[in-house]
């Protein structure tokens, strides 16, 4: 399901989608969902976001270039898939993550998929 939302000129919030950059963690409120957090990136304007709370819900969320937001969920094992793909690269040496960035992508590994 990929739901586009648009973004105000000049706005660095989305229509009703707000994101927060804290402490290296990066949040998005969404109407329908709640709070998101970014598991991991998948690129400079793609991440991996899960749900705060239950951490069921797994979106793939793009900015794309017409300053949209695309949301597109994820079973659990595509996630599990995604993050076992960017693990793979960085211990093959193909993608430089930073250590607080590959600690959360094992942690939410681990514990909630």
């Amino acid at each position: 399901m990929v739901e586009p939302m648009t973004k105000p000129k000049g706005c660095s919030s989305v229509l009703y989608i707000t994101t927060w950059n804290v402490m290296n963690e990066q949040y998005l409120q969404h109407p329908h969902f709640g709070l998101m957090f970014l598991v991991c990136s998948l690129g400079p304007k793609k991440g991996l976001f899960a749900t705060l709370y239950a951490q069921r819900m797994l979106f793939v969320v793009t900015e794309t270039e017409a300053e949209t937001m695309q949301f597109e969920s994820l079973s659990r094992l595509q996630a599990r898939q995604l993050i076992d793909d960017r693990m793979r690269a960085c211990r093959r040496g193909t993608l430089e993550l930073d250590h607080q960035t590959l600690d959360r992508m094992k942690a939410f590994y681990q514990h909630a998929l």
